[in-house]
């Protein structure tokens, strides 16, 4: 509820909307696993609900001096008015899912004096910072990658990639001194 926080919507946030606005959910994993975390947790679809009615297609202005666009999926263009990028290409990006590298080539020929931030796909393990301008924080967190994080300042862009060494290929659920000591040790990162 920060006025400094901007939570961008990604393609997995849709099982949340359904389950939240009481509707069928498509997946499986989240509907045996992700829907009964979430309740055995104590969360309620309302809260959820809330959350996803937050969420945002992008971020796109400037910050620090610097145009940004930062969006879930990438995109390889943007045209004269924001808006007429559909909202399928923010979250899932254009393209097929493979093409993320030549997304973000596309983007440089483009687009100037514009950054973009995306995650969602990196098939290709490409760096960070794969292409000018662009910075791609997808890279497998969820799976013993690492978390990628972009800071931009006034005078620089920094990266930062933290290894996930604690929860490698299995699953497992953190507990809340677990998340705020993550968290507390991704702030110290910058």
């Amino acid at each position: 509820e920060r006025k400094n926080m901007i939570f961008l919507s990604g393609n997995h946030e849709r099982h949340l909307k359904s389950w939240a606005n009481k509707e069928t959910i498509v997946s499986q994993q989240f509907q045996n696993f992700t829907r009964k975390e979430l309740e055995s947790a104590g969360v309620s679809s309302k809260k959820v609900k809330r959350f996803c009615d937050a969420l945002k297609e992008c971020f796109y202005g400037e910050y620090h001096g610097k145009r940004i666009l930062a969006c879930h999926g990438g995109v390889s263009n943007i045209p004269t008015r924001i808006d007429f990028i559909a909202s399928d290409q923010l979250i899932s990006g254009v393209g097929k899912y493979k093409d993320g590298i030549q997304v973000e080539k596309s983007f440089c020929r483009n687009v100037e004096n514009t950054i973009l931030v995306h995650g969602h796909r990196n098939v290709m393990n490409e760096s960070i910072h794969p292409a000018p301008n662009c910075y791609n924080l997808e890279n497998g967190v969820e799976i013993g990658g690492t978390i990628r994080m972009v800071s931009i300042s006034e005078n620089d862009i920094e990266t930062k990639e933290i290894v996930n060494t604690n929860f490698g290929h299995k699953s497992e659920t953190l507990t809340k001194e677990e998340m705020l000591n993550l968290s507390k040790m991704m702030k110290n990162h910058f």
